[in-house]
């Protein structure tokens, strides 16, 4: 659960979506984490308040199958940022 309204890149993020484990973040203009997950997908992201953080940390702890889809999408999507794919892609921009 990631709680801030303004976060740059999120290492605690990608950290937990590569563990498997889906994020509960706030929309915010600022939060930067939402950028790294896809809501609903593999988290939740809502409002700034109590009811739409607990909501969402209940229906990822109670909605079996769907956590372990979310759990399955946050592994896939955090591959995506594996230090030697970011290597090779920022290996493939500089050569051109």
């Amino acid at each position: 659960m990631l709680s801030s309204t303004r976060e740059g890149f999120s290492i605690t993020t990608l950290e937990a979506m590569a563990c498997g484990l889906p994020v509960v973040t706030v929309d915010a203009p600022r939060n930067y984490a939402g950028g790294l997950m896809q809501d609903s997908v593999t988290g939740r992201m809502g409002a700034m308040d109590e009811k739409s953080i607990r909501n969402a940390i209940i229906d990822y702890v109670f909605n079996e199958n769907s956590s372990k889809k979310m759990s399955d999408m946050c592994k896939k999507a955090a591959n995506k940022y594996d230090r030697d794919s970011i290597a090779m892609t920022l290996e493939r921009s500089y050569s051109r």
